[in-house]
């Protein structure tokens, strides 16, 4: 690969700023090789270039976080190296290497990012009920055997990059007159308490709204997260609010994944994510 071709892939990719921030955060990582660089650059390429006439600013937080990629991938390799020394695939991975793909709610045992707030009788539902203000949203309450008050553990034949979090429920939920009452968000990673951070006015803007995490949420083998919403009012209807980001996972994952029933009542076996 010339320097010319390098220096072009650095700059898309943001190989140096992912390298630095792997560096700076103590982020286990590994290099990739010029076939796996390529085939990154491959996956990115399709993955801004897919369309999505309705969630624009969807594809405008994946065209502004390659670098988020870029340190997913390594960080992946490394975590998948000890037990299969297998190498980056992209969208399509072969047996023995590793694929990306955007967030799936089967991952963490749903079958879509539908948030049930009440009943058919319009009660609330405890699994999401308040907790000091704050709405429960990813939480080990949604994985089989886990509660609400605990966070999801990720083990490790997954890695996770959250980049943000979207309002879809007008968009899913075809509810013309739906305007969004998120109004901030917080989570716990590892044990520490993040701040809550104020959207202010941004969901109450557009139609299906994102909103960009301050700084990418890294999640390897052993993390433990949970996330929570604040409204400026209860939720009384349901809501689909998805979390925008990566997920790396081996190739016979990705296969299992044809069967979406026998993948969720296997998915401990799989080793994705359990409650803590």
């Amino acid at each position: 690969m010339n320097e010319t071709k390098k220096d072009e892939i650095n700059t898309i990719l943001g190989l140096d700023l992912a390298n630095r921030i792997i560096q700076n955060e103590g982020y286990p990582a590994k290099d990739l090789n010029d076939d796996e660089i390529n085939r990154l650059l491959q996956t990115y390429k399709l993955i801004i270039d897919f369309p999505r006439p309705k969630l624009k600013n969807v594809q405008i937080l994946y065209k502004d976080s390659s670098y988020a990629m870029t340190i997913g991938t390594m960080v992946a390799k490394y975590q998948f190296g000890p037990r299969y020394s297998c190498d980056f695939g992209g969208i399509s991975p072969r047996a023995g290497h590793f694929g990306i793909t955007e967030l799936l709610p089967y991952y963490f045992g749903k079958k879509n990012w539908i948030l049930r707030t009440t009943t058919d009788a319009g009660v609330p539902i405890d699994e999401h009920e308040m907790e000091n203000s704050i709405h429960r949203w990813l939480h080990a309450g949604i994985l089989s055997g886990g509660t609400h008050n605990n966070m999801i553990r990720v083990l490790d034949n997954i890695a996770f990059v959250i980049l943000g979090f979207a309002d879809l429920t007008k968009l899913y939920l075809k509810d013309d007159d739906y305007i969004s009452k998120i109004s901030g968000y917080t989570w716990m990673h590892d044990g520490r308490d993040m701040p809550m951070v104020t959207t202010g006015t941004t969901f109450l803007s557009v139609d299906n709204p994102v909103v960009s995490l301050k700084t990418p949420l890294i999640l390897n083998k052993e993390s433990c997260f949970k996330f929570g919403l604040r409204f400026y009012e209860e939720p009384k209807q349901d809501l689909c609010i998805a979390p925008i980001g990566f997920a790396f996972v081996f190739e016979y994952v990705l296969r299992d994944l044809n069967d979406i029933e026998k993948f969720l009542r296997n998915l401990k076996i799989r080793g994705i994510c359990e409650p803590t």
